[in-house]
């Protein structure tokens, strides 16, 4: 119940479109109710992307400049914000032909230059060597006495008067066992030994539960 009304907020549009309209909304992927051009479009190299969304005629005569002008955009079915919003697909990718031209970052700035929304889409490797999120200090260096010393992403937001940081790094399995178990809910010690010894708790992976090294090696390089 907790996860679901966390998201009631975001659904209020398609509860009222369903009330009112009694239509039932499906996936958009990248697409937007009213906005077109929106979604991510390919750029430079394998797998890199940007995001843009062009809001109103100002911002899509905008984006036809730094296009430079070219003679799709003057087929009727793009004139205004309706026509390119049913014409998204064909669209999409005359403007795909358009982003791969450029470095993910490249095509940003100059975008964001123009007073057009955009972004790079990140990968956690880009995340980490972002200079927006470093300046503001957003990762933190945390040592963990198993993991070791790493940047983590510290709290996404800042307040004047209770600035958040991570304090300490995440436990480790059962670290905390006396502490709640014991000084919290008032366990003694031998019932502490009699769970440990029924596997209920314990300071080590249960036999057959333990990552192979293979496992270990797949998730490392996947954080990276």
């Amino acid at each position: 119940m907790a996860q679901v009304e966390a998201m009631m907020p975001h659904l209020a549009d398609a509860i009222l479109d369903y009330t009112m309209n009694g239509r039932v909304q499906k996936p958009m992927g990248n697409r937007h109710l009213g906005y077109a051009p929106h979604g991510a479009y390919p750029c430079e190299g394998e797998d890199q992307w940007v995001a843009i969304a062009v809001t109103n005629d100002e911002e899509w005569d905008k984006l036809v400049h730094l296009m430079g002008d070219p003679q799709w955009t003057k087929d009727p079915k793009f004139s205004d914000s309706l026509s390119r919003w049913k014409n998204q697909d064909e669209m999409d990718r005359y403007i795909g032909q358009w982003t791969q031209e450029y470095e993910k970052n490249e095509i940003t700035e100059i975008l964001q230059n123009a007073g057009i929304a955009a972004g790079p889409v990140m990968n956690p490797r880009d995340l980490f060597e972002d200079s927006h999120l470093n300046t503001r200090g957003f990762f933190e260096i945390v040592n963990h006495k198993e993991a070791g010393t790493h940047p983590q992403p510290g709290v996404a937001w800042k307040m004047s008067k209770t600035p958040g940081h991570v304090w300490k790094p995440g436990p480790c399995l059962g670290e905390h066992n006396e502490y709640v178990l014991g000084d919290i809910l008032g366990l003694t010690p031998d019932e502490l030994v009699e769970l440990e010894k029924d596997q209920v708790i314990g300071y080590a992976p249960l036999p057959g539960s333990e990552l192979s090294t293979e496992d270990r090696v797949a998730m490392a390089a996947s954080a990276q």
